[in-house]
C-alpha cells in the first residue's frame, strides 16, 4: 500500500499555519482606507454598473472579478472588496505547503513543520 501524500497531520498543521497567517492579516493589513483602496473600489464600482474603463485597471482581469463578483453578492462594502483576497492568501499558505509535501521533499523545507520552526526562529527582536 502506498504511503499517502498528505496526512491527516499535515492536514492539521496547514490549518494552523493558514489561521497563523489570516490573524495578523485581518488585524493590520485589511479595511478601507489602506493604500489605493478608494481608486479600487471606483473600479469595481464601474465594473457593477457594466463600465470597464479605459485606464491602467481593466487589464486586471483577475483582480476585477473576484472583487465585482464579490461585491455582487456582498454589496460594495469592506467585506465585497476584501474578501476574495483575504481567501485566496489564505489558501495560498495551506496550497504552497500542501506542494512542498507532494513534491517528495517529505519533511523538508517546505514542508508545515519546517516552516513553523523557521518563523519561529525569526523574531523581531533578534539581530542577524
Amino acid at each position: 500500500m502506498r504511503e499517502r501524500l498528505v496526512t491527516p497531520r499535515d492536514v492539521a498543521w496547514m490549518l494552523v499555519l493558514m489561521a497563523l497567517a489570516l490573524a495578523p492579516r485581518l488585524y493590520w493589513a485589511s479595511g478601507i482606507g489602506l493604500s489605493d483602496d478608494f481608486i479600487f473600489r471606483g473600479e469595481v464600482n464601474a465594473v457593477l454598473n457594466k463600465q470597464i474603463l479605459p485606464d491602467n485597471q481593466a487589464y486586471r482581469f483577475s483582480w476585477w472579478f473576484p472583487a465585482a463578483l464579490s461585491c455582487r453578492i456582498f454589496g460594495l462594502t469592506e467585506l465585497g472588496l476584501i474578501l476574495p483576497f483575504t481567501v485566496t492568501a489564505t489558501l495560498a499558505v495551506g496550497l504552497s505547503t500542501s506542494s512542498g509535501r507532494r513534491s517528495g521533499v517529505g519533511r523538508g523545507a517546505s514542508s508545515p513543520r519546517c516552516c513553523s520552526r523557521h518563523t519561529r526562529s525569526i523574531s523581531p527582536g533578534r539581530r542577524w
